[in-house]
């Protein structure tokens, strides 16, 4: 039986390995570094050389964040391990253990730190835990999916916490109580995210991406697209990115739902696995899986690749 589970469990993992993790690369708050979670490493950027300023080691690493204020990086592991580093000196300065199911390791693969920095969420199999950065323990457990946990965000004010997994469903939390208040169904999500203003919620699913109002759940608009593994909000709230398994990344206007132009193209020999807006800048990251591309926002052209071509 165990054996059973096991196989399926790792099944799961190898898809979202496959398919793209919620978030291998995150911009830092003033939007000149980015860090990418590449194979055994972190690679931190300078966004506007495009050169690498660090590299940190970090086995099987699947998913990274900077803190609001630009001080730490965490990198989050298909063994389980939470790294918390200093990104000035690049030393790290925490490791957490997220406990697994007692069958296989948790694998970690979004991670999320509180507006205000002192809380770091993990998502893992069917669970996410929020943790005291400064203490390095575990406060809380939400249980609220039956298979892996894609994505985990907060809310702008810290509040709540949404939650998206491959079992097709976005649960919205009330981080105080960890209380779940509704959630939203779909096929496998991969991505969730609150709006700047905390009004909407964005939901990337293989179904397409969903705009529901954040406070019910009600669907307010469905933006038509393929296999979408990952959708975020412009810091201004206005436009929306969308990256799919295709290759294909491309702009939409949240006030009409319509497309306004295209990033990469579909091609059959890459794929799109997640795509970032900086937090200053008008630029737009895109990540391949081998590869970030720094777009213009604006006029949807190619700005520089970060790094040497692997």
């Amino acid at each position: 039986m165990h054996s059973l589970l096991r196989s399926t469990v790792a099944l799961c993992l190898a898809v979202v390995a496959v398919h793209g993790t919620a978030q291998p690369i995150a911009f830092s708050s003033d939007g000149l570094k980015l860090c990418e979670a590449q194979n055994d490493t972190v690679l931190v950027f300078d966004v506007a050389k495009g050169t690498v300023l660090k590299t940190l080691a970090h086995a099987d690493v699947q998913c990274v964040a900077y803190s609001p204020n630009g001080k730490a990086i965490a990198s989050g592991s298909y063994d389980g391990t939470v790294r918390i580093w200093d990104a000035t000196t690049g030393k790290s300065t925490r490791e957490i253990t997220v406990p697994g199911d007692g069958i296989t390791d948790a694998n970690v693969t979004a991670l999320a730190f509180s507006p205000d920095g002192q809380t770091l969420a993990t998502a893992s199999l069917g669970s996410v835990f929020l943790w005291d950065v400064a203490a390095g323990r575990r406060f809380l457990k939400l249980d609220g999916h039956a298979l892996q946990v894609s994505s985990t965000s907060f809310s702008p004010d810290g509040k709540r916490l949404v939650s998206a997994g491959a079992d097709g469903v976005a649960v919205v939390w009330d981080v105080e109580t960890g209380r779940a208040m509704f959630n939203v169904q779909g096929q496998r999500m991969w991505c969730a995210k609150f709006s700047p203003d905390s009004k909407q919620l964005l939901v990337a699913a293989d179904d397409g991406a969903r705009l529901h109002d954040a406070k019910t759940g009600e669907l307010v608009a469905s933006l038509p697209s393929e296999e979408v593994v990952s959708a975020v909000f412009s810091p201004d709230g206005k436009s929306i990115v969308i990256a799919s398994r295709n290759g294909s990344s491309s702009l939409w206007e949240v006030s009409t739902s319509k497309q306004t132009g295209a990033l990469s193209k579909a091609s059959k020999d890459q794929f799109t696995n997640y795509a970032e807006f900086a937090p200053k800048g008008g630029l737009v990251a895109t990540f391949d899986g081998a590869r970030v591309t720094l777009w213009n926002a604006s006029t949807r052209k190619q700005v520089r690749k970060l790094g040497p071509s692997r």
